[in-house]
């Protein structure tokens, strides 16, 4: 999410979600936290999507209510992506979307905006040709200059290089790719290779599977099942409901014919199948694995079937997708990936692509955008290098910029930026919860329960003592509970009980001998009961 703000009234660009690591227990998604708008009453003019992955548009239907609903703007598919989302979660209201077409110029408050066509690993996208009062601004989204697209939406090269003529105030440029030297492959080179790839297949099943956004992929492997004899078998549901609006909306081309519906596949001759699936990054419910775990209701891999993974390992999934491509090679079918052949290419665009960017666009002032942060830093790098007359700032989420017609340049001062957290059910769950669950996961809980006499205090029955996640055959549990019972038998105890302070002192008793038997320190719930 980029928040471009002027006297009080601000457009965003994009608003995505990203996906958890291991180290967020329970978390289904991640996004944007926008305490920023409300603590400095900023308003919201227009909420401008550059395309429809995930990690551009995937927080809006949570948001939008939240940053009191603006205009969304976006092109017809990413509109189209985006609507079903809206309506199922009920926030769905037709006079706040405006489809937006490439070359036509738009208003989103005091900023006139023309987008520009781009080529990336999705279809409809667009960068951003913005005249703000303080100069133009140019923000890529994010692209790849494929000069061959198969679905004929050109890079507009020369929409960049005409800004660049006119004077660009700042460049706002993709950095995802910017450690891959060279030009990023066209996916029209990728359809050979995985034409033949394919081909020499004779034997078994084909699985491929991918991105269900990535529909140039799709459209390609239409193609190539067609060529090679195949039927194709769309496993997935996001791959299925993606297809199915590609088609619907122009993007996706092929004979109803060429498909097959995966209860029927079980009874057809495998060597006559291609199936497209999700499940690149080894996610447990996807359908990939649930095919390999024998969990899917239609399709198994068997010995002699083939699985291409068209995809990149996303960091930090290394081991997962390691872990099932072992459990692949256990079904006796093998796999293709990266390491065997081309089966896969970028969206994004590589150095030599960010180098063009920047001689076309010549801008004053140069702002690296999407990346981890040494990307960043490295196309920062990369600026100085090509254009040393610009001004170049690297910046983190939090960090406010102020672009004047004199100046730019970063304020020393954070605004609150962050992560907000979803579970699977959509809750909002805090920092804390989660720093709860990290606990609970590798230092274990114990609860213990006790009851007592209100009349005179007489401990009735317990200490009870329930720990979850502890090797308890290393813990004398005996002896625990009768340091307890020797605490709450306490002669003090007699005339007068806080029994607030005694659940306290429970705690840091038992956390404390767990601490000294086996060096945890568990959470610890006390619960008196008095009767």
């Amino acid at each position: 999410m980029m928040a471009l703000v002027h006297r009080g009234h601000a457009m965003i660009i994009d608003s995505g979600v990203t996906f958890p690591d291991n180290h967020l227990p329970g978390i289904d998604l991640i996004m944007p936290k926008i305490d920023f708008f409300h603590e400095f009453n900023i308003s919201i003019d227009g909420l401008v999507l550059t395309h429809s992955h995930e990690d551009h548009l995937g927080a809006v239907v949570y948001l939008h209510e939240q940053l009191d609903s603006p205009q969304i703007y976006g092109t017809n598919f990413t509109l189209a992506m985006l609507l079903p989302r809206l309506k199922e979660y009920q926030v769905y209201s037709p006079e706040k979307i405006t489809e937006i077409f490439p070359a036509q110029e738009f208003q989103v408050g005091d900023f006139k905006i023309t987008p520009m066509k781009v080529t990336h690993s999705l279809v409809d996208c667009i960068a951003l040709g913005i005249e703000s009062p303080q100069g133009t601004i140019v923000h890529t989204g994010d692209f790849k200059i494929d000069r061959n697209p198969i679905d004929n939406w050109h890079f507009d090269e020369a929409k960049f290089k005409e800004l660049g003529k006119k004077g660009v105030r700042l460049l706002m440029s993709d950095s995802t790719n910017v450690e891959s030297a060279g030009w990023s492959t066209s996916e029209e080179e990728l359809r050979a290779s995985l034409e033949e790839i394919i081909s020499q297949i004779q034997k078994g099943k084909v699985i491929v599977t991918l991105f269900s956004s990535n529909l140039h992929r799709i459209q390609i492997l239409f193609h190539v099942a067609k060529k090679v004899g195949r039927r194709v078998v769309l496993c997935g549901r996001s791959v299925l409901t993606n297809a199915e609006l590609a088609k619907r909306h122009g993007h996706l081309q092929f004979d109803s014919s060429q498909l097959v519906h995966s209860q029927d596949a079980k009874r057809m001759n495998p060597d006559k199948l291609l199936i497209l699936c999700t499940g690149t990054q080894a996610e447990s419910r996807s359908a990939l694995s649930k095919m390999v775990n024998a969990c899917h209701p239609d399709i198994e891999v068997l010995p002699g079937d083939s699985i291409i993974f068209s995809s990149r390992h996303i960091p930090g999934n290394e081991k997962r997708i390691s872990i099932l491509m072992n459990d692949i090679y256990r079904c006796g079918a093998r796999v293709i990936d990266y390491r065997d052949g081309l089966v896969h290419v970028s969206g994004h665009a590589k150095l030599c692509e960010l180098e063009s960017i920047l001689d076309w666009v010549q801008p004053q002032c140069f702002l690296p955008v999407h990346g981890e942060y040494r990307m960043l830093v490295k196309h920062g790098e990369l600026g100085r290098q090509r254009l040393p007359k610009t001004k170049t700032i690297v910046a983190e989420n939090g960090d406010v910029l102020e672009l004047s017609k004199d100046s730019f340049r970063k304020y020393p001062e954070h605004v609150a930026a962050g992560k907000a957290y979803l579970d699977e059910h959509r809750n909002l769950i805090s920092d804390g919860i989660i720093k709860e669950r990290r606990k609970l996961s590798s230092q274990g809980f114990v609860s213990v329960a006790a009851v007592i006499r209100k009349k005179d205090h007489k401990l009735l029955r317990g200490p009870d003592l329930i720990a979850l996640g502890i090797p308890e055959d290393e813990i004398d549990l005996i002896e625990l509970e009768n340091l307890i019972e020797d605490l709450m038998n306490h002669p003090k105890r007699k005339k007068t009980v806080d029994f607030k302070s005694l659940e306290e002192e429970i705690r840091l008793l038992t956390r404390r001998f767990y601490k000294r038997s086996i060096g945890l320190k568990p959470i610890v719930i006390p619960s008196i009961y008095v009767v």
